[in-house]
Formats: C-alpha cells, sequence, structure tokens
C-alpha cells in the first residue's frame, strides 16, 4: 500500500530535457512565475549530486572518491507535485579538490545575489552532511561556517540540515544508535547547535526519493521566500565580496594559511644558508625544492585572496562572460549529435561492454580449470599446460585491454550526454542572469512571464 509520501514522490518527476533551438539560444527563454529555487550544499561526498539524481531521476555525475565530482554550480529542475518548476542548485564543497574556496564562494555569491535582485523565489539552502563521519573535520567545520555567514542567523529557519549515508551504518552493530549519537554531537553548539536554536531543520536522509522529497518540502512547501545575509549585503550595501559577513571569514582562513607557509619560507630560509655554510649540496637543493613549493602556495593563497576584492559588478561581468561560453558550447553540442544517435550508440556500447565482460570471465574459470586439471598429470603436461596458460593470459590481457578500451568510450558518451542535458539546464536558468545589472535588475527586454522588472 502506497503511503502518502510514496504517492507524493511519484508526483515529483523530472521535465522532460529540453529541445532547445539556436533561435532560443538568442532570443531568450521565459522563467514561469512559479518557479522556486532551492540551493545544495554540503562538504564533498556527502551527497548532494545522489540527492538530485533522486529528485530529477537524471544522472548527475556521482563522484565514488574524494574527488570533488561538482565543480561549478550546476542548475536542475523537477516538477514539484504539479505546483512547482523546482530548479536545484548544486554547488561545489568548499573542500573542492579542483578550485579554490575564493572562486566558488565568487560563484555562489553571483547566483544568489542576481536572484535576489531579479526578484526570483528562493526557498532555502538544504546543507548535507555524512553521518558516517566519526568526527566533524576541519573541512566540514568550514563548510558549516561559511554556511552560517552566508545565511545570517534571521536566515537560519530557512536552512534543512540532513545527515546522509544512513544505510552504510547497517552494517555495524549497533550502527543506528551510533548514528543517532553522532547526531548529538552535531547539535552541539560549536557545530550545528546554534542554527537549531534558530529554527534550521535537522532531518535524516534515509537515500530514497520520499525522503529526498519530504525533505525538500520543508523548504518548498512554506509561504514566502528566504532573504540571506550575503544576499542583502551585496546587492543592498552594495558590499565587496570581502565586506561580507561569508568574505571575512573566507579572508581569515586564507590569510592564516598564507602565515603559515611564510613562517615555513623563513625556516626554509635559514636551512639553505646553514647546509650552504656546510657545503651541504643535497640539502640545499631539497630545501630549495621545499621553499619553490612553499612560494607557489603563497602566491596562490594571495591570488585567492584578491578573488574576494571583487565588487558585484565585478563578478556579474565574469559569471557572464562564462554564461556565453556555455552558450557557444551548447550550440556545437547540438550541431554535433541529436539525441537518437547518442542513445543508439550508448546502447551498442552497452552490448558490447556486456559480451566482452561476459568473454573475459569465460576465459578466466576455463583457464583456472584447466590449470587444476593438469597439475595431476606428469611435468611435461603440466608445462605445456602453463604454455596453454601463458597464451590464454595474453588472451584473457587482450580482452581487458578491449574492455577497458569501450568502458572508457562508453563513459566519454554518458559524459557527453550529461553535459548536454546539464548545459540545457544551465542554460534555461542561466538565461534570466545574463543580462543582469547589480545596479538595475535587467537591461530592457528580459522577463519572468507576465511580469516586468527595471
Amino acid at each position: 500500500m502506497a503511503t502518502a509520501e510514496t504517492e507524493d514522490a511519484a508526483d515529483c518527476s523530472a521535465e522532460p530535457m529540453a529541445s532547445i533551438s539556436k533561435e532560443q539560444l538568442r532570443d531568450g527563454i521565459e522563467f514561469s512565475e512559479d518557479a522556486v529555487v532551492v540551493a545544495l550544499m554540503g562538504g564533498t561526498g556527502a551527497g548532494k549530486s545522489t540527492f538530485i539524481s533522486l529528485l530529477t531521476g537524471e544522472d548527475v555525475g556521482i563522484g565514488h572518491n574524494l574527488q570533488s565530482c561538482t565543480t561549478d554550480v550546476g542548475v536542475y529542475n523537477f516538477n514539484y507535485k504539479d505546483r512547482h518548476t523546482v530548479y536545484l542548485l548544486d554547488t561545489p564543497g568548499f573542500d573542492d579538490t579542483n578550485r579554490p574556496d575564493s572562486e566558488i564562494l565568487q560563484e555562489i555569491a553571483f547566483y544568489l545575489a542576481a536572484m535576489y535582485s531579479r526578484k526570483i523565489q528562493f526557498a532555502g539552502i538544504i546543507y548535507l552532511h555524512r553521518i558516517t563521519d566519526t568526527r566533524v573535520s576541519g573541512s566540514s567545520l568550514k563548510n558549516i561556517r561559511i554556511l552560517q555567514n552566508l545565511c545570517g542567523a534571521d536566515a537560519f529557519d530557512r536552512v534543512v540540515l540532513a545527515t546522509t549515508m544512513w544505510s552504510s551504518l547497517d552494517s555495524m552493530e549497533g550502527g543506528h544508535e551510533i548514528g543517532l549519537q553522532r547526531c548529538e554531537e552535531l547539535r552541539y553548539p560549536e557545530f550545528w547547535g546554534e542554527m537549531i536554536q534558530k529554527n534550521s531543520i535537522m532531518k535524516e536522509h534515509d537515500g530514497s526519493a520520499a525522503s529526498a522529497l519530504s525533505i525538500i518540502s520543508e523548504l518548498v512547501d512554506r509561504d514566502g521566500g528566504a532573504v540571506l545575509n550575503i544576499q542583502k549585503q551585496m546587492v543592498d550595501q552594495n558590499l565587496s565580496l570581502d565586506g561580507t559577513d561569508a568574505g571575512r571569514y573566507l579572508q581569515k582562513d586564507l590569510l592564516e594559511a598564507r602565515e603559515r607557509h611564510e613562517k615555513e619560507i623563513a625556516e626554509l630560509k635559514k636551512n639553505i644558508q646553514q647546509a650552504i655554510a656546510e657545503q651541504d649540496t643535497e640539502a640545499v637543493n631539497m630545501f630549495k625544492q621545499e621553499k619553490e613549493a612553499a612560494d607557489s602556495k603563497v602566491e596562490r593563497l594571495r591570488n585567492n585572496s584578491n578573488q574576494l576584492k571583487l565588487s558585484l559588478s565585478q563578478i556579474a561581468t565574469r559569471e557572464q562572460t562564462k554564461f556565453l561560453s556555455r552558450v557557444s558550447n551548447l550550440e556545437d553540442t547540438l550541431a554535433a549529435t541529436t539525441d537518437p544517435a547518442v542513445e543508439q550508440r550508448l546502447k551498442d556500447l552497452q552490448g558490447q561492454l556486456l559480451q566482452a565482460e561476459k568473454e573475459m570471465l569465460d576465459y578466466k574459470a576455463k583457464h583456472e580449470q584447466e590449470i587444476s586439471l593438469q597439475r595431476m598429470v606428469n611435468e611435461q603436461a603440466i608445462a605445456n599446460a602453463q604454455n596453454i596458460a601463458k597464451l590464454q593470459e595474453m588472451h584473457i590481457a587482450s580482452l581487458e585491454d578491449q574492455y577497458k578500451a569501450i568502458k572508457e568510450q562508453y563513459a566519454r558518451e554518458s559524459n557527453r550526454k550529461r553535459q548536454r542535458k546539464s548545459l540545457v539546464n544551465m542554460l534555461m536558468f542561466d538565461k534570466i542572469l545574463m543580462l543582469f545589472n547589480p545596479f538595475g535588475g535587467l537591461e530592457d527586454g528580459y522577463h519572468r512571464r507576465g511580469r516586468h522588472f527595471r
């Protein structure tokens, strides 16, 4: 018997990927009155992409290691109970392996500020945290602090704090109780405590679509929208990014890191001088290499710090350049392929993958069986079997190479399809921000359906 949550989940469906023509790219896309935006935040591997996949039915590109899968803000949309088009902003964590924190904050700040200026309904933020983490790490704490500074205490009631990966505790004795204990620790003042006191909602996400929908509903079903600290500071007060609470926090973090490396450089300089005095060439070279690495880190940190000194108009110019690049990429993709062709190619590659895998496993099984039988006969037979085994191993290696090549090709085709869908979704959302003017809303000619904003 279907539960109410299950029935709701059935009503939550991804909208089909829009067929975007070059004319639409040029002329613009309307942003519907029923649209609502929800941002997803959390550290790398917290489950943001999986959460979005549950709601949209799309393959968002899910990472299985500590490398960040989400490197830019991604936009995905789905139909919520036939009442709203919900846009989900998939944001990189502030422990991203591919981008500096200042660049990530810059991009998130632009989206939030542009939505606020455009009067687009922003329902709030869902922050995801792995319940499998035995402690709150330094990078997790940084993500929490930036979240708090982005929002400000007045907007904490528009944040859902959701713990993920509960099923990973099932194999542990008393796993659920361990998870509950970790939830209690997250309620400490130094972690989520202050936010919960100011009406942030804490929820367990069990990994199902119904659970994801229940979490989304905590924000989307509420009247009105959220107004975050950083939106007021950048739009109403016209502060540069490093003048906002979130920017100041990150600037302080960057300064502390830079000071640590500068101390390291000073110490390395002393070590180099001492090694020169001792005529220890090997030590001199080693310390010089370490100093070069530390110098590079300081320079990167200095550049990252400068990224935070930009005004909203400067950030908007950068983001609009990126948008035009997305449009160009999408036009190239549309010209290069059509959906049916990509779908058929994926099916063909999938069939080849399965066949290659079956052949590989069959040969391995046959190989092991023959070796076992030949061990029971004389030495000459064993030698013959070993020669046969070598030939079979070469054949297996060849099959494995084929399998790997087909798998890589399949991954490239899948990624190409995913990028196309992502570009279309990004375009549908970004078009409303393209001509964003931080001092006057929009340029003439841009509209939401039924209303004009100047």
